[in-house]
């Protein structure tokens, strides 16, 4: 196992477990009936957040210090793509029917959303900005009225 076990994700036949080291800047792949290692990954730097596409063909990780989403072939244990995404991508999720992974950017405050197809960024979307709230203190408690 690497550095800094940060994130873990299943094939969905549970044969394999899949998870990112952040201080070592790799995956580890686990072969859960052994419980033994079978490769490490090389990925970008600060590896956190991951997840596995429905097929089991595909592990998606968001690494965090390369603004980037690096894609793992399940069947080689290489990565065939690495996905430009937006600033400080913390985890990523993908569609239940695979067609799309969507990865929130803690850094750039937005979610870049990927078509798993081509490994391309269709969109990027940003979060609702927070609403300012007001304390009010009240003759019997306090009350927050978002604005």
């Amino acid at each position: 196992m690497g550095a800094s076990p940060w994130g873990v994700a299943f094939t969905p036949n549970g044969a394999f477990a899949y998870v990112t080291n952040q201080s070592a800047n790799n995956v580890s792949v686990i072969d859960t009936a052994s419980k033994s290692i079978m490769a490490t990954v090389p990925v970008g730097n600060n590896p956190v957040g991951l997840a596995i596409a429905p097929d089991g063909a595909f592990a998606y990780i968001a690494n965090y210090l390369s603004n980037s989403v690096s894609v793992i072939s399940t069947a080689t244990n290489t990565v065939v793509n690495t996905i430009a995404v937006g600033a400080a991508p913390i985890t990523v999720a993908i569609t239940p029917n695979g067609a799309s992974a969507y990865v929130p950017n803690d850094g750039s405050n937005n979610v870049s959303v990927i078509d798993t197809a081509s490994n391309t960024v269709t969109a990027t979307n940003r979060r609702a900005s927070q609403p300012s709230r007001r304390r009010h203190h009240a003759r019997r408690g306090l009350f927050v009225r978002l604005e």
